[in-house]
């Protein structure tokens, strides 16, 4: 584990080096490591609220292949597929970040009650001007 995510904050490194804004550091542990039990040559996971994903192809394999993408954050879903023949031996979800969530919806009540205030001020606002005239 150690040695992933060394090899994807050299990655983030280098990209940092190049552009501007720079990428947050790789976190210390990955948030989620999953090892699939039938090394599919696809497979879509849920990503939100994750920065990195990384996954390894080939377990034990001659020609295994490490593969990193950045996420954002926001991206929902993702889909694995295998550079070659090797299947999926696991995949690390890094960087949990907070999703935000909805705003809240305010009460009928609450609502009703405001219309009923901003109604009131415009009948007295009008009747008061009634008044000045007449």
């Amino acid at each position: 584990m150690g040695t992933t995510r060394s090899w994807l904050q050299s990655l983030v490194n280098e990209y940092n080096n190049v552009n501007n804004p720079d990428l947050p550091t790789v976190a210390l542990t990955p948030a989620v490591d999953v090892s699939p039990v039938d090394s599919p040559l696809t497979l879509t996971i849920s990503v939100l609220g994750y920065l990195y994903l990384t996954a390894h192809w080939g377990q034990g394999q001659t020609q295994d292949h490490t593969q990193a993408w950045y996420l954002g954050g926001s991206l929902a879903i993702f889909t694995l597929n295998a550079p070659g023949r090797n299947g999926l031996s696991g995949y690390r979800l890094w960087n949990q970040v907070p999703v935000n969530p909805p705003p809240p919806v305010p009460d009928a009540g609450a609502t009703g009650l405001l219309l009923a205030m901003g109604v009131v001020a415009l009948w007295t606002g009008s009747r008061r001007g009634q008044n000045r005239l007449g």
